[in-house]
């Protein structure tokens, strides 16, 4: 019978100080079309929470702010590996297919994103579905808090871009810009809570859960599914910024993680 997927586990050693967590890697491929995609998921100890996820192959800054935070206090890390490439590319009978991996937890979305780049067919959209199920699937059982890593490029996505006229105003129930802050260095989070605690500190976006488009991305599936979630945005290399974000984070989960 032919695979559709399959793991192998990796041990990763490393030299640390006896407080750091010793992360375990799990490593999946699945079969796309004519490719093969690969996920990891990385458990560093701990409580297994939270979950770290990172969808985007060339946003590298997040992962080098994520992975000393896991080490020391724990958690779960989920990626996908793709070349250093933001977008994944399959084939499938001979025509490829080119999409955004964090627009494709929705039918909807995958449309969305197939449109967006040019080539459409049911038979993608069918694979492409069962690709983002393998995913949430290499989720941990009963997930308290999701965290997405981002890096943007300066003046593309922003915080601007949730307010007034900006292109994703419509998403947004409130938005709070802390004076002197980079707009490309924010929090968009499910949570009225989360963006309480972290509005005079950070830029932060409060998703509108009932409002938002559904466009596939994994912000709207987790409001959906009432699972609390934060996405921490820098522009690429802002590595202080972004670490500032996590340890903060940390430091209220007992205030954020019901």
């Amino acid at each position: 019978m032919f695979l559709k997927y399959f793991s192998v586990f990796l041990f990763i050693p490393f030299i640390s100080c006896s407080q750091e967590h010793r992360p375990e890697t799990k490593v999946s491929w699945f079969v796309l079309g004519q490719d093969s995609v690969s996920v990891s998921v990385t458990d560093y100890g701990g409580k297994r929470q939270p979950v770290y996820i990172n969808l985007h192959d060339d946003e590298r800054t997040s992962l080098q702010a994520a992975i000393p935070v896991l080490k020391k206090y724990g958690g779960v890390l989920i990626k996908i590996n793709n070349s250093g490439e933001r977008n994944l590319v399959c084939v499938i009978d001979s025509a490829s297919y080119k999409f955004d991996p964090n627009r494709i937890f929705s039918r909807n979305g995958i449309v969305q994103s197939l449109v967006k780049h040019k080539r459409i067919s049911n038979k993608a959209i069918d694979e492409i579905e069962k690709f983002a199920r393998f995913i949430l699937d290499h989720l941990p059982e009963h997930p308290r808090l999701i965290i997405a890593l981002h890096n943007n490029i300066n003046g593309s996505l922003s915080i601007s871009s949730y307010s007034g006229n900006g292109e994703e105003a419509a998403d947004a129930a409130a938005v709070s810009r802390v004076h002197n802050a980079d707009p490309d260095d924010f929090m968009l989070t499910t949570e009225r809570t989360v963006y309480e605690l972290f509005r005079n500190r950070f830029n932060v976006v409060l998703q509108d859960n009932h409002g938002a488009r559904q466009d596939g991305s994994l912000s709207v599936y987790f409001a959906g599914k009432g699972i609390p979630y934060i996405n921490c945005e820098t522009q690429h290399g802002h590595l202080p910024q972004f670490s500032r974000m996590l340890l903060a984070i940390h430091d209220s989960l007992d205030k954020i993680i019901r």
